[in-house]
């Protein structure tokens, strides 16, 4: 996992995520999926964040996430996989499984400037409330494994 607050740093971990953020207006961006390229995509979201209790772990093994508020705050909590119970199986289809949330870890608050990347052995809990659900538009990059750093 890294956490970072200087957009010039994704330059150094993913050229293809700074090169997006400076081509686009992420303010103006639709949700949806960007394709950056070599199976690489952007997915931005609007959604509102929500309570710890409501979400679960989740972890991939083929994409390392970047994920990056646009607009609005959230934490993200994270811990080792081997620390968190499987609660739904892994997906191939959707490079997803899901943790039960019983493991507190180590929080992250991601403010717009702000981005966490999470790699597979990373369980990590988005989109998380600061004291209560509000809304958010944020960017989720998708990065193939082995192509960034």
């Amino acid at each position: 996992m890294l956490y970072g607050n200087c957009i010039d740093d994704l330059a150094v971990i993913c050229p293809k995520a700074k090169a997006f953020i400076e081509e686009n207006d992420l303010a103006k961006l639709e949700p949806g999926r960007y394709e950056l390229g070599d199976g690489d995509y952007a997915n931005v979201i609007k959604t509102s964040t929500r309570m710890r209790e409501d979400a679960q772990y989740e972890s991939h093994l083929n994409y390392i996430d970047i994920q990056m508020p646009i607009k609005g705050y959230e934490l993200v909590e994270v811990a080792n996989i081997e620390d968190v119970k499987e609660a739904v199986p892994y997906s191939e289809a959707d490079d997803v499984a899901f943790q039960s949330n019983s493991h507190e870890d180590i929080q992250y608050l991601l403010e717009p400037g702000s981005f966490i990347v999470l790699m597979p052995q990373d369980a990590h809990m988005p989109t998380l409330a600061i004291e209560e659900p509000a809304p958010i538009k944020k960017v989720v990059f998708k990065i193939r494994v082995g192509s960034i750093l």
